[in-house]
């Protein structure tokens, strides 16, 4: 997702992000592969942090993203 988000002008933005929000409405799960922690922030409660193909840790987005920001 990272990269259409930061692609466009601002119209298109406004216009992405109000179509993603319509899938959060609608959707019972919403996988979303980020490595924005903004975007992460906005649209996600939970959170699986990977790395190297291993789950480092999994749980509430600000808890995950609080270890993640330690490790990094």
């Amino acid at each position: 997702m990272d990269e259409w988000i930061v692609a466009g002008d601002a119209a298109f933005l406004a216009k992405a992000q109000h179509r993603v929000e319509q899938f959060i409405e609608k959707a019972s799960i919403l996988v979303l592969a980020s490595h924005s922690l903004h975007i992460c922030r906005q649209w996600c409660n939970k959170a699986i942090w990977i790395e190297r193909g291993e789950i480092r840790m999994s749980g509430e987005i600000e808890s995950v993203l609080a270890d993640f920001t330690k490790g990094t």
